[in-house]
């Protein structure tokens, strides 16, 4: 985690109008003159300058490949971290839509890399949740991933910002990708607005483990707040067009949408080793703990029919759970 030392560099008039209060009210983060002066400076001294922001300059999260149910992401990493990232959204269809080759990048590189995960802020303000739930619809007809996109057009939330410091709130106690994955399946399955500290609490009651008491703290104070600017600061390069979703590796990258071979190609340009061992079907829904089908295809490298049509004897055999959602099946263990 990181370690803290002057932990309050944003002021209590900032405090409350980046932190998440209620409803979560997070403003636009570059446009507000009182926060430019602050995150701002965050960002500038973050970086080039090497003076300190209070905390340590690690990437921003890790990949570990021996843990269960999604639990790949963490907002810091260790020293040793190779310098793998991936630049994500949980409102960002796109990287849903890239679940598949993440489950596929742990099994075929896990036990090599860690890589970082960085959280891009997708949207200050939601303008357009029309041009969302059309962005929805073409990331899953592009991966197979499910998605529901009636999210952006009946009660569009309006800002993914919230989100976003409620990762770092989470990193504050544990890894967060079962929360990230939470988030996601809230959004993309369930049709859930994750925009407000209820929402966004009750997802992190439902992942178990968390202290919520301290989680309600964290959701503003200024360390969550430095640790998101700095993120915002560091995904600022990505072009509109990438979604929200990049894969960058010693200096090599693939932005927006791609393949999983482009992603792949970097990894081994990089001098990384795919590994051909894959894990059996119930061993993949085991180890992951949710998953939809085409995810299970991906991290077992099965054609998308084959892997359905395990998955359905399992689940006749009482061995897997079936979910039906809009666009396909989620599955987890029995």
């Amino acid at each position: 985690m990181a370690e803290l030392r002057d932990r309050a560099r944003l002021s209590p008039e900032a405090l409350q109008l980046i932190g998440i209060r209620g409803h979560l009210a997070v403003q636009q983060l570059d446009r507000h003159a009182t926060l430019e002066v602050h995150v701002e400076g965050l960002v500038d001294r973050r970086h080039p300058s090497g003076t300190d922001l209070g905390i340590e300059p690690v990437p921003a999260a890790q990949l570990h490949a021996h843990q269960r149910a999604h639990e790949l992401l963490r907002i810091v990493a260790e020293m040793a971290a190779p310098d793998v990232t991936i630049f994500t959204d949980p409102y960002s269809p796109w990287a849903w839509a890239a679940e598949p080759h993440l489950r596929r990048l742990e099994v075929e590189f896990g036990d090599q890399v860690r890589p970082s995960f960085v959280i891009v802020g997708l949207h200050r303000q939601i303008s357009d949740p029309a041009a969302m739930a059309l962005a929805s619809v073409d990331a899953s007809a592009a991966s197979g991933m499910p998605v529901d996109p009636r999210v952006f057009l009946r009660d569009p939330p309006s800002s993914t910002h919230p989100a976003g410091l409620a990762l770092h709130a989470v990193a504050e106690q544990t890894d967060v990708g079962a929360y990230l994955r939470r988030l996601q399946e809230s959004i993309f399955l369930e049709g859930r607005r994750m925009d407000s500290a209820p929402a966004l609490l009750d997802a992190a009651r439902e992942v178990g483990g968390l202290n919520l008491d301290r989680l309600r703290i964290d959701f503003g104070s200024a360390a969550i707040m430095e640790a998101f600017a700095a993120d915002l600061e560091r995904a600022a390069s990505l072009a509109a067009a990438d979604g929200g979703l990049a894969l960058e590796v010693d200096g090599r990258g693939v932005h927006g949408w791609a393949p999983y071979e482009q992603w792949r190609s970097v990894m081994e340009a990089a001098g990384f080793v795919a590994s051909p061992a894959r894990p059996g079907v119930e061993e993949a829904v085991r180890r992951w703990g949710s998953l939809a089908t085409v995810e299970v295809a991906a991290a077992c490298d099965l054609p998308l029919p084959r892997a359905a049509a395990e998955l359905w004897r399992l689940a006749l055999d009482w061995r897997v759970r079936a979910r039906t959602v809009i666009g396909g099946v989620l599955w987890s263990p029995a």
